[in-house]
């Protein structure tokens, strides 16, 4: 028998065991490589905080105070905004100094929703997650690398004739030129023949830029600007920005120029008579949440800045890819996009949002329940693009409808170029103009007396729908000016205090409205009745879904609360630490927290004034100063507060 060669037939095993081990090996190595470029791949995200710091009441009075102080110093509608609450408050820097230093990008940050959108990696991002002061985490696009930039935007179908003859019309005051038939059409020029220009009221016009060298913009009052794409005050082109017919100038300025601009013989803006406030949020060649996020701060800014009302052009439902969620698609019902969101807080903090519907469809966020979503019409008032449908809750959009076929806007190539444009862009500009004539005209309007006023008298008022595209129709400016079927909430004010708005203002049926209860320095509320019935006391009052007349008042009292501990024992290390806080005045029943600065480690302050616990060893040999506040038990605006300090021995 032929005799087997044992290292011949072993050799080929081996080389089979080498191969697949080092096949396995590779496969491994690949596996984690790819893991690891996924745990490094940037993404962006918001970040909600679960408070604000130790924020007390009186700091949040003085806030308050500096900002109605602030405001008082330009004429005031009595219904004008002027709500100061807790999300005023800026987010507390102590929270996004942590973050950064973990090494995330801060790209916006809003005070009203308390958060900050930042762009980190997804292993970053689950380590930002457990800090306890991180309410909740929301990603919002993941960053591809050597992602490519998609296609310009078309926020419009441009017309591409220029100026042409002059329209004009013997019994107005103005020389409209080619302006006149986008306001004649929902007869603001009955407004302006009867003198309202806008004067007085604030626009803040949210865009892609503007350019204020174009002579139908030389006589417009600008109060501020601001780029919240290069977080700067330059609205205008800068390095970078995209050029030619889509240029970041272009649409913004068109926009402006059809509720701002007045160049007699040419073009006449809706309101331009007024004060105009320009954002510059919208990155013409992408389509992504970062503009939602820098159209939310320039909202914010908007309110600070003292606006009556908000012109936005801009709206969102289709994202790059990349972008969660992709779309708004069955998300559109008034409440879930966060530029919605904003435009609803604007509402309770009393401004008007005027917002284009969208050309294609519905888009946030004038799916919000408290704005004016304007869609378009030709001058014959037939539908052109925009929604033709329901939002997602049922409600009818868009509310009402202006000439967005041809409307004559300034042209940003040159100081004297004129262009008709198409799209809803270019019909809400109208509609905004149109609301500040009304506010000039009734000073004791609220944002949804405005809202209520120019619905209701609109062409399709009787029979309003989604289907056909219009809603509620075309306004009419005369008829708005007229309407009379308005409720009445009236506020006073006792000695000591005051409630804002003052006075008798009037609203809109199912609106909302919000006061603020502001006592002078050294007092406090001491009652608060509504509708005559005595309620629980609290510095902000909203009256929701009004149906009737109602009233609001207050009374005030002088702070009768004082702290009566001035020293406190020192404490030990390890040692059990007891010492109970005294106040007298009010009820006698006090709740008690530190407002400023921390106790030793280890030591808490109780509801009911006991600092008690055992310090930290890291506590040794330290002093700490800290505030504590008293508050009534039986009236939270009756409060003192007072400077305390511990030692620790060694």
């Amino acid at each position: 028998m032929k005799k087997e060669n044992y290292k011949e037939k072993i050799a080929p095993f081996f080389v089979k065991v080498l191969f697949l081990s080092l096949f396995f090996v590779l496969f491994s190595i690949s596996l984690t490589l790819a893991d690891s470029a996924e745990s490094n791949q940037k993404v962006i995200a918001w970040v909600f905080f679960t408070d604000k710091g130790n924020i007390s009441k009186n700091d949040i009075r003085k806030k308050r105070k500096d900002f109605l102080r602030e405001r008082a110093g330009r004429k005031r509608y009595l219904g004008s905004p002027n709500l100061f609450d807790f999300r005023d408050i800026p987010v507390r820097n102590k929270y996004i100094e942590k973050i950064e230093k973990l090494g995330a990008k801060k790209r916006a940050v809003t005070k009203w929703l308390n958060g900050i959108s930042i762009e980190a990696s997804p292993d970053l991002l689950e380590e930002i997650k457990k800090l306890k002061f991180v309410k909740e985490v929301k990603i919002i696009r993941r960053v591809q690398k050597d992602e490519k930039k998609p296609s310009f935007k078309i926020f419009q179908k441009d017309n591409d004739s220029f100026a042409g003859n002059d329209i004009s019309a013997s019994q107005n005051t103005l020389d409209y030129g080619n302006s006149l038939t986008q306001l004649s059409q929902v007869n603001v020029t009955g407004l302006h023949n009867l003198g309202y220009t806008g004067k007085g009221v604030t626009i803040c016009v949210i865009d892609t830029g503007f350019t204020n060298d174009h002579e139908a913009l030389m006589s417009t009052t600008i109060l501020a600007e601001r780029d919240f794409i290069n977080d700067d005050n330059e609205t205008a082109n800068e390095s970078g920005d995209p050029t030619g017919i889509y240029d970041q100038e272009l649409h913004g300025t068109g926009v402006l120029s059809v509720v701002g601009g007045f160049k007699e013989g040419k073009l006449i803006g809706s309101a331009y008579g007024a004060n105009f406030l320009l954002a510059k949020t919208e990155v013409n060649e992408s389509e992504t949440h970062t503009e939602e996020d820098y159209w939310l701060e320039a909202i914010e800014w908007a309110y600070d800045k003292g606006a009556d009302i908000v012109s936005s052009s801009l709206a969102y439902y289709d994202f790059d890819e990349g972008e969660t969620p992709i779309s708004y698609e069955g998300k559109l019902d008034g409440k879930t996009a966060i530029v919605t969101k904003a435009a609803n807080i604007a509402a309770e903090k009393g401004m008007l949002v005027v917002n284009a519907v969208g050309n294609e469809r519905l888009k946030a966020p004038a799916d919000g329940k408290y704005l004016i979503a304007v869609g378009g019409v030709d001058s014959q008032g037939n539908v052109w693009g925009g929604a033709k449908t329901d939002t997602d809750d049922g409600r009818i959009k868009p509310e009402i409808v202006a000439m967005g076929v041809n409307v004559y806007t300034a042209y940003s190539s040159s100081m004297n170029s004129y262009a008709y444009k198409n799209g809803t862009s270019y019909a809400t500009p109208i509609v905004a103009g149109l609301s500040a004539l009304l506010l000039e005209a009734h000073p004791d309007w609220s944002y949804s007396a405005v809202r209520e006023a120019i619905i209701t008298t609109s062409s399709n008022a009787d029979s309003p729908n989604s289907s056909s595209g219009l809603g509620y129709g075309i306004p009419d400016a005369v008829k708005a000016l007229s309407y009379d079927n308005l409720l009445t909430i009236t506020s006073t004010a006792g000695a000591n205090g005051e409630i804002f708005p003052s006075g008798a203002i009037k609203v809109g049926h199912n609106a909302m409205q919000s006061y603020t209860i502001s006592p002078s320095d050294g007092y406090h509320i001491a009652k608060l009745f509504v509708d005559g019935s005595e309620v629980d006391v609290a510095e902000t009052y909203k009256f929701e879904s009004i149906l009737s007349d109602h009233t609001i008042s207050a009374t005030f009292e002088s702070n009768n609360i004082t702290i009566l501990t001035t020293k406190l024992p020192k404490a030990h290390i390890k040692k059990k630490y007891k010492a109970k806080l005294k106040a007298e005045g009010g009820s006698g029943k006090y709740i008690w927290t530190v407002v400023k600065k921390k106790l030793p480690s280890g030591l808490k302050l109780t509801k009911n004034g006991t600092i008690k616990g055992k310090p930290k060893r890291k506590t040794r040999g330290k002093k700490y100063k800290f505030t504590v506040e008293a508050e009534d038990r039986n009236n939270s605006a009756n409060s003192a507060s007072k400077s305390l300090k511990i030692k620790v021995k060694k």
